[in-house]
């Protein structure tokens, strides 16, 4: 096992390190990504009033992107046309690779779905962007093969 130094004025996973690809296409044009899960859960009280026992819910993904308005045509495009809304469930694979590392990172946004779609437009940009929300149904991180 190789020796771990501590990471001193070196660079990790940044932005300029990530990486999109999703409806065949890789995504250049865009300004953010995130991505989070959740699971309810509640602790039980019992007797005495202190919990005995830790009940847990339901999984929750969920996904945000800003894309650049010249991405949103060009995905707009590879589906045909059709509104954002109407294109079929996608993944979103995430890749990252810090430099010099040698360890690929990949996450994977699955089952994704367009909620929204939309322009924003003001006096004196020099960029359009415009953040979506996906409706998804789980994340694989980095690599993980089951639940």
């Amino acid at each position: 096992m190789a020796d771990l130094q501590p990471l001193i004025n070196g660079k990790r996973h940044v932005f300029a390190s990530v990486r999109l690809n999703f409806l065949g296409r890789s995504v250049t044009g865009f300004s953010s990504i995130s991505y989070d899960d959740t699971t309810d859960k509640q602790d039980n009280p019992g007797a005495g009033g202190m919990p005995n026992n830790r009940g847990r819910g339901n999984y929750k993904a969920t996904c945000k992107i800003k894309l650049y308005q010249f991405e949103v045509v060009g995905i707009q495009k590879a589906a045909g046309g059709r509104r954002l809304q109407s294109i079929p469930m996608f993944d979103i694979v995430v890749t990252y690779l810090p430099e010099g590392a040698d360890e690929l990172v990949v996450d994977v946004v699955r089952n994704c779905e367009f909620l929204t779609n939309g322009r924003a437009l003001s006096a004196g940009d020099m960029l359009s962007e415009y953040e979506f929300e996906l409706i998804t149904s789980d994340i694989k991180w980095h690599a993980q093969t089951e639940f």
